[in-house]
Order: structure tokens, then C-alpha cells, then sequence
């Protein structure tokens, strides 16, 4: 859609290198509407989907480790978008007016 590749643009332009990819990959995945399921229990034999031990991701992020929390106080992506997050609101909220 317009608003999707709107906002890839925008992740492509802010982002550098394998966060670039990655972020955009999820983002993409996101805009498909996939739904990720991971198994994060112990048992060998067991997989997301013959277990009730897994998470469910509707934003996706490929090759991230499956744990509870993500602590992003020092990632650079983080500190980016923070410091742009106007530009990003105002590009949004053009976008959605259009």
C-alpha cells in the first residue's frame, strides 16, 4: 500500500547497514500481516506449533533471539528515532491525511 512503502522509505532513510535490513524485513513482514510463532521451551521433540510453550510475534524481527524482554537503552536505531521522532510523526501524520 501507499502508507507501507511510505514508511519503508522512511525506515531505509533513517537506518544504516544490517539494522536497515533488518528492520525494514520486519517491517514488510508487519504490513503482510505474518505471524510469527516460535517454540521456547526445552524439550527437543516439541515445536511452536505442538506446544503451548511458544511466543507469538505480530511484529516480526528475522534472526532476533526469542527471550521476554528486549533492553534497547543503548541501540543506536533506538537513539535515532528518538531524536527524529517529530519528522516521523509529521511524515505520518501527512501520509494519513493524504
Amino acid at each position: 500500500t501507499y502508507l507501507a512503502s511510505r514508511i519503508e522509505k522512511s525506515l531505509e532513510s533513517i537506518l544504516d547497514g544490517e539494522a536497515n535490513t533488518r528492520v525494514v524485513d520486519s517491517w514488510r513482514y508487519l504490513s503482510l500481516d505474518y505471524e510469527h510463532k516460535a517454540y521456547v521451551g526445552t524439550d527437543p521433540t516439541k515445536t511452536a506449533e505442538t506446544s503451548n510453550c511458544h511466543q507469538q510475534a505480530h511484529s516480526y524481527v528475522p534472526d532476533l533471539t526469542v527471550q521476554p524482554y528486549w533492553d534497547v537503552q543503548g541501540a543506536e536505531w533506538r537513539q535515532k528515532l528518538e531524536a527524529n521522532w517529530e519528522e516521523i510523526r509529521d511524515e505520518f501524520v501527512q501520509v494519513i491525511s493524504d
